[in-house]
Order: structure tokens, then C-alpha cells, then sequence
């Protein structure tokens, strides 16, 4: 597209892995410190959710900084989100408000279907480990470290320490309760 604009030359892509969610992206950064230094005058976007999806002000805050360092801006799926454009405010005001919604929306899908999934018991996280806590104690008792005993069981040495931690810290074994207290098992 920006080959077939007379005058128009790229000079440097910047593509960002992260979400538009934030401004914190590498390559958004690097983006407004070359542009601070002049070292190009237009920025091209796909289209403005992929630019910015923080919301109405700090879009048009984003907008605003390249129109201080003397940057264009135009998106290539919104042709109306041109710079040099009398409603370029209006519409782009629009437009980032409508990124950040489509984003809440995002959210609360996939909030529903987690919601759902553990209403329909589906497990959620990694599997549980299966453990042999009283073979465990029994190498503990024998001298061997939480490593040696994370090798042997093919665990983690934080889940060694997470189940014989209390175990050998009080000497019997406990259970966390439906209410969030301890009792003895």
C-alpha cells in the first residue's frame, strides 16, 4: 500500500508481539523515539485497534505526541483516520473507544467461558500431582533433601516443600478445610 502512494517511503517496520493493551511494547517505544528525532514523517497502521487499544485519551494522547514531533498518522482499514483530515478527532475518538470496548467485551468472554467450564467440571490449571506422601516422609526421615526426593517422585522440589512442609513443621499432617481452616487428618 505504501509503495503505491506517490512520495510515500518506508523506512523502518516496527511490529510489536505484545497486545495493544499497553504502551509499554518495544517497538511502540522505539516508534515515538525515532519519530521524536525525525526520523520519518507518516506512521501507517493496519488499522487503529492494532495501534492502541488503552483507550479514547490515551490513543489520541499516543496521536497527539507524533503530531507534536511533526508525525502523520494513517490507518490502512480506516480511511477516515487520516492526519490531515477535519474530523480527525471525532473519528478517531470513536474509533479508540470502540477498541477498548471490543476489549472489555474480549475479557468478559473469556471470563463467562472459564464460568461456564468450571460449572461443567472441567479442571482447571495444570493436573494434580500424584504424590506418595508417606514414602516421601520416609526419605526425609532418612536424610535425603527435598531435591532428592523431588527426583525421585518426578516433582518439583517446591511441591515436596509445599506437602511435607507442614508435615514436618508441626509433625502431623493437615488438611485445608471448605472454610479455609486446618484440620487434622
Amino acid at each position: 500500500y505504501a509503495r503505491t502512494k506517490p512520495g510515500w517511503r518506508i523506512t523502518r517496520r516496527y511490529v510489536d508481539e505484545e497486545s495493544g493493551a499497553k504502551a509499554t511494547r518495544t517497538q511502540f517505544t522505539r516508534l515515538f523515539a525515532d519519530a521524536e528525532k525525525g526520523a520519518f514523517d507518516l506512521v501507517l497502521v493496519w488499522s487503529l485497534d492494532r495501534w492502541s487499544r488503552e483507550g479514547v485519551w490515551e490513543t489520541l494522547n499516543h496521536l497527539r505526541r507524533l503530531d507534536g514531533f511533526g508525525v502523520g498518522f494513517v490507518s490502512y482499514k480506516e480511511e477516515l483516520i487520516n492526519t490531515a483530515g477535519p474530523f480527525r478527532e471525532v473519528i478517531i475518538s470513536l474509533l479508540a473507544a470502540l477498541a477498548k470496548q471490543e476489549r472489555t467485551r474480549h475479557i468478559e468472554r473469556v471470563n463467562a467461558g472459564l464460568e461456564k467450564a468450571i460449572k461443567n467440571g472441567v479442571r482447571l490449571g495444570r493436573k494434580p500431582v500424584a504424590f506418595d506422601t508417606e514414602s516421601a516422609l520416609a526419605l526425609y526421615r532418612a536424610g535425603k533433601s527435598y531435591r532428592d526426593i523431588a527426583v525421585a517422585f518426578k516433582v518439583s522440589h517446591g511441591t515436596v516443600g509445599r506437602v511435607l512442609g507442614p508435615i514436618i513443621k508441626t509433625g502431623r499432617k493437615k488438611e485445608t478445610g471448605t472454610n479455609g481452616t486446618d484440620k487434622e487428618i
